[in-house]
């Protein structure tokens, strides 16, 4: 019964009109990938316009899966588990940012949108 709850919320979620534009939006986007390009200060930088955007979509997108899910606790954990899907957050993006980070001049680049995004993938 669950699974059908949940499958009928997140359909209804899935039919707005805000997540029918986020689900374009978002098949161009993967958090991993975008991650996956940076291993020095340069590709941090070049990386941090991107990465900032995403972020900024994402937390959007967390929020507005929280709020649909209010009504329902109990799927509201699932809406936000299938918004980060969508990014292309996988359990292997916060050992991604724990390396990132231990990388000074990475850190020292995008230290704030790194932590900003562990937040947002721990809840």
């Amino acid at each position: 019964m669950k699974l059908v709850t949940n499958f009928a919320l997140l359909t209804l979620l899935l039919m707005t009109p805000a997540c029918e534009t986020l689900g374009k939006v978002v098949q161009s986007i993967n958090i991993n990938a975008l991650l996956g390009t940076i291993t020095n200060a340069q590709s941090a930088t070049d990386a941090k316009p991107a990465l900032d955007s995403v972020v900024a979509q994402l937390g959007n997108a967390l929020a507005g899966a929280k709020a649909e899910g209010e009504g329902a606790a109990a799927e509201g954990g699932g809406m936000v588990e299938t918004v980060l899907t969508q990014f292309g957050i996988s359990p292997e993006t916060t050992g991604t940012i724990n390396t990132l980070l231990a990388n000074p001049a990475v850190e020292g680049v995008l230290g704030a949108t790194l932590n900003q995004l562990m937040g947002m993938i721990s809840g």
